[in-house]
């Protein structure tokens, strides 16, 4: 903008909204950055606040699906929800489920085919087994080596792979998830 307006004696308005959403979406990326370190931080020394409310689960997790539709959707990939159960009432965090799953659904949209003659697909999955609630996401992605699951969890460390090279990420994202599952004395795993 500002190179804009030294080169130029009139602002172009187009031009102007382009630049301003730019640096929206870059600024809300890194408020996103700077919390999930935060967060990190704090679960790395022991801090553990989590707000416990009973609230109705497979809700939650619907909307917070329906949020990354229009997302997924403009880079040609369908995201499926299918569950078991209509209605589960469950003491969790709220705020942390959600930053689980949308994690968890963005990494699956990162990392699903971009391949315009194919239509991308994420499954979200619940289900109960022995008292657990099981939330599965699955994509068509490209998948993860054996060795490299073993690492994914870790903070800072992204896969070595072309696609990962082409996406943003500080490779805290992951490391997060596992933290907050655990808080809800959960567990994560990842299959290939």
């Amino acid at each position: 903008i500002k190179r804009n307006l030294e080169i130029k004696d009139e602002i172009d308005k187009e031009n102007l909204i382009s630049n301003i959403n730019m640096i929206d979406k870059n600024s809300h990326r890194l408020i996103r950055l700077i919390n999930n370190i935060i967060d990190v931080t704090k679960s790395d020394t022991g801090y553990k606040n989590i707000n416990l409310q009973n609230v109705e689960v497979i809700s939650l997790i619907e909307n917070t699906v329906q949020s990354v539709i229009p997302l997924a959707e403009s880079k040609n990939l369908n995201i499926i929800l299918d569950t078991e159960v209509e209605e589960l009432i469950m003491a969790i965090d709220i705020d942390k489920i959600e930053r689980i799953m949308l994690n968890l659904i963005s990494n699956a949209i990162k990392y699903t085919s971009k391949d315009k003659t194919k239509v991308g697909k994420i499954d979200v999955n619940l289900s109960i087994d022995n008292g657990y609630v099981l939330i599965s996401i699955k994509d068509n992605g490209i998948g993860i080596s054996q060795e490299e699951i073993g690492i994914i969890f870790n903070r800072f460390k992204r896969i070595n792979n072309k696609l990962n090279r082409m996406t943003e990420g500080s490779g805290i994202g992951l490391a997060l998830v596992k933290s907050l599952v655990e808080m809800h004395e959960g567990e994560i795993k990842v299959n290939s």
